[in-house]
């Protein structure tokens, strides 16, 4: 049951972030890596709610399957990230590189500390 579960939440994640990457990639066109940015921003964010709700419930560890592990794993993208990130570097865009790299780990640090704040509210 537990593969069930982190696959059907992966498959919705994959397909989540693939149609947010396209649809930012109609409207974005600068070296940003602006899709993969806004989906590993809206994960950790999603995270942060989510982790401290399912300590809550009594469907949780289920739920941290499904949701957690399956569908905001497949959803974000550490890869993607690191590969944008080198190629990049290899471009010799030094300073967007720099902004990319700081700005995603300050940002998603910061998207799970409200998210975790703001789950706790409720």
């Amino acid at each position: 049951m537990s593969y069930l579960l982190v696959g059907l939440g992966g498959f919705f994640g994959a397909i989540s972030r693939f149609s947010i990457h396209r649809l930012v990639g109609a409207y974005w066109v600068g070296p940003f890596p602006l899709g993969t940015w806004i989906i590993n921003i809206i994960g950790s964010l999603g995270l942060g709610l989510l982790l401290p709700w399912l300590s809550t419930q009594s469907h949780g560890p289920k739920l941290h399957l499904l949701l957690g592990v399956g569908f905001l794993g497949a959803f974000t993208t550490f890869s993607t990230f690191s590969w944008e990130t080198w190629s990049l570097m290899r471009e010799g865009q030094m300073g967007v590189a720099s902004l990319y790299v700081l700005s995603s780990v300050a940002i998603g640090l910061l998207g799970v500390m409200i998210g975790s704040t703001l789950s706790r509210a409720f």
